[in-house]
């Protein structure tokens, strides 16, 4: 295995687990969730919506827009720090 294919499995590794750790933060401030909470996710143009249940459900803004931790709403992008924007 080259040093290319190496560096590509470990952005991928790294990648996933950010992905699991995120996973992991939202479910377990959902889980006792009795309104509605928004988290932010990777994907600046997503965030994810905690319902009753504890479930978590992943949501996009609208077209262009970005979501925002504060004041937790989709936004314009010169408004929001995202590495995306």
């Amino acid at each position: 295995m080259d040093n290319d294919s190496r560096y590509k499995d470990h952005q991928v590794t790294s990648y996933f687990l950010l992905v699991l750790l995120l996973i992991a933060k939202v479910s377990s401030k959902c889980l006792f969730s009795t309104a509605p909470i928004y988290l932010p996710h990777l994907d600046c143009e997503k965030f994810c919506q905690c319902i009753n249940d504890g479930q978590v459900v992943v949501q996009s803004c609208p077209s262009i827009l970005r979501w925002n931790v504060q004041p937790e709403t989709c936004d314009w992008p010169a408004n929001v720090q995202c590495s995306t924007n």
